[in-house]
């Protein structure tokens, strides 16, 4: 049967075929490209030019069924890039960050016009794939765009079946052992960066992809990435040389402070002094929120006897700006006066004229006088005079 020209795409069969099989969302889709193929059919789909792997037999197969594009006329010759591929497939339905491209650089599809080789379709191209080559090759890594160039096979196999391979085969064990060795570097990363060594935790999920890939590792590993202040949800890099090529795998991971801080031992209603009885000092918990701009408390003594300014529940971390001074003055309320000078101090009564805190400057009427002046609150009921000067009503 004589192959149509790109001007002979059949689209009503690809929109028959796109109707069938569809697309769905996927966690992980593992995409091995080939070098070249001969294409027995008019419509070239992802199956002709890539080994699959996703989530399924079912999903595998319909993604081996997804068309793709329209043959090339005979004796001529189409090259598709990863990148191509991965538009095709996000056209259909597929989401991008789904996509994990391995293998060739480029894909050939057809022949030119000199045919030198013969193919028994693609199922001679995947037994070739799966034979290892003398000498082998070196294997494909991801990069930036999908993939970097190189063959799919090598001494001990395609990197799709090693793929596989560890897959079947890591156990809990492993997984967490190599989850174990991303920990390590990345709290040695955060304690460089933050300057705190032994008070930063983290963390993470590692995906069974990127955990296949970490075992095969050949190097250490190295964090990059994330920003200061270096604490909640970063996004970070980790690098490291594998059997497979040079390797970046992205990382998200919470991180957050262990120093022991105030916390509240129970719920803590606005206005309410603060006890030893509703505070303690701990090490935070990993959810724990620590909001920027927040002075933290590290000791008891920083946070008794003050008020707090909002509600605060079990658990949550006691912030400077959650603990007022207490209230040492009411308004109208009569108050004592002291100032001192040349070793006398003097006593005056006065009436305030609003409420004031712990600290804070307030102003008082003198009793008799009417003078008003400006003190400061040093205990209940009782202020000092700062610098003397009054201020005539």
């Amino acid at each position: 049967m004589k192959r149509s020209t790109l001007t002979q795409f059949p689209i009503a069969m690809a929109i028959c075929l796109l109707a069938i099989f569809g697309s769905s969302d996927l966690l992980a889709i593992d995409i091995v490209l080939r070098q070249k193929i001969v294409p027995t059919k008019s419509v070239v789909v992802l199956g002709d030019i890539a080994d699959i792997h996703a989530d399924g037999e079912r999903e595998t197969r319909r993604l081996a069924l997804t068309p793709l594009w329209p043959v090339p006329a005979d004796g001529e010759q189409r090259f598709v890039t990863a990148r191509e591929v991965r538009d095709q497939l996000v056209q259909h339905g597929y989401e991008s960050a789904d996509l994990h491209f391995y293998g060739a650089s480029q894909v050939a599809i057809g022949w030119k016009a000199d045919r030198s080789t013969t193919h028994a379709g693609n199922r001679g191209l995947t037994r070739a794939m799966r034979q290892p080559r003398a000498g082998g090759s070196t294997l494909p890594t991801p990069s930036g765009t999908g993939f970097r160039s190189g063959s799919t096979t090598s001494g001990s196999g395609t990197l799709l079946n090693r793929l596989q391979k560890t897959r079947h085969f890591l156990t809990a064990v492993q997984r967490d052992s190599l989850k174990d060795q991303v920990h390590e570097a990345l709290i040695a990363y955060l304690e460089a960066a933050t300057g705190k060594p032994g008070t930063i935790d983290a963390e993470f999920q590692l995906p069974t992809r990127h955990g296949n890939l970490l075992a095969l590792q050949t190097t250490e590993l190295t964090i990059s990435g994330g920003r200061g202040p270096w604490l909640g949800r970063q996004a970070l890099m980790v690098e490291f040389q594998s059997e497979a090529g040079p390797q970046k795998l992205p990382l998200r991971a919470n991180v957050w402070d262990t120093t022991p801080v105030v916390m509240a031992r129970r719920a803590i209603s606005r206005g309410q002094l603060l006890t030893a009885a509703d505070l303690v000092v701990r090490s935070p918990r990993h959810d724990t929120q620590r909001l920027l701009g927040r002075v933290q408390l590290y000791s008891l003594e920083e946070a008794l006897g003050k008020e707090a300014s909002r509600s605060i529940q079990a658990g949550e971390n006691v912030t400077a700006d959650a603990c007022l001074a207490p209230m040492m003055i009411d308004r109208s309320q009569i108050v004592t006066v002291l100032s001192a000078g040349g070793g006398i101090v003097v006593r005056r009564q006065a009436k305030a004229l609003a409420k004031a805190r712990q600290g804070e400057m307030a102003e008082v009427e003198l009793i008799g006088t009417k003078e008003r002046l400006a003190a400061r609150v040093v205990g209940p009921g009782r202020l000092a005079i700062s610098d003397g000067r009054s201020t005539p009503r």
